[in-house]
């Protein structure tokens, strides 16, 4: 067998695929095959993305043919089902795209990898995939590295598409910055932004959400263009800006008054043992379960990492928190993907106990708060003046329909936002609470599910298309 190290060609490639598909079985093995291909083609985006837009072709078309290839790859690599691949191939997908498309090709030949029904024809296209990128990329360095990843983690897990220094890294941070300044282009693109900058990242995309959206969309949704598709996907935006700003706050919807309202979570008194007993109550979750060979061995390394944590004595508050936080992405991206039972009550009873244990360190330590928080301000833009003031009369709308503190607050942040004399931690301490709860009463208003008439007029006026929340919602991921 080709060892990992000895991978630096296509017939290398070829070689170790063949290899590991025989060794981890058809049906496994073609699950790994479309990965590693999805994660090749989603790597060398940003040269393909910036072409469609420089290039003097019917640029909003040609750009979003190749965002439609990458994401349907995406999904299908992290979330097959028949569905996906049914909508991915109409009429418009699987013809020629313009120009310079090597992603456009590599994604279409993670979609036929994921459609063959043979070794030959899956390897094949496999290779196809990850030899479709630009000389500039390192194209089996990168294989050899994600195939690594998976040897060692028993499976796929969310990882970094990139090394920590790639050759394309200025080219999507130039992207990026054209993207959001461009005047000419009126369509908002935080969403797709968001979403590569994900998977850059590591983090989960939430594949299956996107898998929702994905099959509903048709051939004629995607020719009315970027005004129309982008906004398809602000549910899945919502859940990125909230994972990207960790509160102490639920926002619901009081159903007596029909108005937004906070209520803050106390710090309350937990020990760190209790803690990391709470961890290992949870890695002991699937003993006598069959252990290696059992229906959960692809959750191995995530439990043994759990543990080893957690038997750690001198792990601060911090280390236990992103150990659980990492373990329970890693196990639900497994059981998205077929490496461990569906619907299982063992893995829900794992990942409860593990956000019970995560969300107790928030309440017990102040410094973890504070410590989540700042990650996401390092990255934060301060608005120019005309986009506080825009948030200033878009904010006084939704304060009305909000209650309490959250009335006052969200009117009181946006006006420190539009202040230029107040210092630029204030400004951020305040882009931080607003950037927090806007997308929170966005899902707190999508899941209401009584709606009585006030809750209908006035919840769901701020929230529809042009509404103050739909406005704020829009602005907020540019400054993130």
């Amino acid at each position: 067998m080709v060892e990992i190290a000895d991978i630096v060609d296509r017939k290398s490639a070829e070689a170790w695929l063949e290899a590991h598909v025989a060794d981890v079985g058809e049906d496994l093995g073609k699950q790994h095959c479309v990965y590693l291909a999805s994660r090749a083609a989603a790597r060398t985006s940003p040269s393909d993305w910036a072409f469609c837009i420089d290039s003097r072709q019917t640029f909003k078309m040609s750009e979003l043919m190749h965002l439609r290839a990458l994401i349907t790859s995406c999904v299908v690599g992290n979330f097959p089902s028949s569905e996906i691949n049914d909508a991915a191939f109409t009429p418009n997908f699987i013809k020629s795209p313009p120009g310079h498309a090597s992603v456009y090709a590599a994604a279409f030949y993670v979609l036929l990898a994921a459609r063959t029904y043979t070794d030959e024809a899956l390897i094949g296209f496999t290779v196809d995939a990850i030899s479709a990128g630009p000389p500039i990329v390192k194209t089996y360095e990168d294989f050899s590295r994600d195939v690594l990843l998976l040897e060692e983690s028993g499976w796929k897990q969310f990882s970094p598409i990139w090394p920590s220094e790639s050759p394309i890294a200025q080219i999507w941070a130039d992207l990026k910055h054209a993207i959001r300044t461009d005047p000419s282009r009126p369509e908002n693109w935080s969403f797709w932004i968001a979403w590569y900058d994900r998977l850059l990242e590591g983090k989960d995309i939430y594949a299956q959400d996107l898998h929702d959206i994905l099959i509903t969309l048709t051939d004629e949704d995607w020719d009315k263009g970027p005004a129309h598709i982008n906004p398809k996907f602000d549910s899945v935006l919502a859940l990125y800006q909230a994972d990207r700003t960790p509160n102490a706050e639920i926002i619901d919807i009081n159903p007596e008054t029909h108005k937004f309202r906070a209520t803050l979570v106390p710090l309350i008194p937990i020990e760190n043992s209790e803690i990391r007993q709470k961890m290992l109550d949870a890695a002991d979750t699937f003993n006598d379960e069959g252990g290696p060979n059992g229906p959960y061995a692809a959750l191995v390394s995530e439990v043994d990492l759990l543990r080893k944590v957690a038997l750690d004595e001198t792990s601060a508050p911090v280390r236990l928190y992103d150990t659980c936080k990492r373990v329970k992405d890693r196990t639900l991206g497994k059981q998205d993907e077929g490496a461990c039972p569906d619907k299982d009550v063992l893995v829900e009873d794992f990942v409860t106990q593990l956000e019970e244990a995560k969300s107790d360190v928030c309440l017990a330590d102040a410094r973890v708060r504070k410590k989540a928080e700042s990650r996401a301000k390092d990255g934060m833009t301060l608005p120019d003046s005309a986009v506080a003031k825009e948030l200033v009369e878009q904010m006084e709308p939704v304060a009305a329909e909000s209650e309490g503190a959250l009335e006052v607050e969200l009117l009181e942040d946006a006006n420190i936002l539009a202040d230029s004399n107040a210092s630029v931690e204030t400004r951020k301490d305040a882009l931080y609470r607003i950037g927090s709860r806007i997308p929170r009463m966005i899902s707190a208003a999508r899941a209401a599910t009584d709606e009585p008439a006030k809750l209908a007029v006035n919840i769901g006026k701020i929230c529809a298309p042009g509404g103050g929340l739909y406005v704020l919602f829009k602005l907020l991921p540019s400054l993130f």
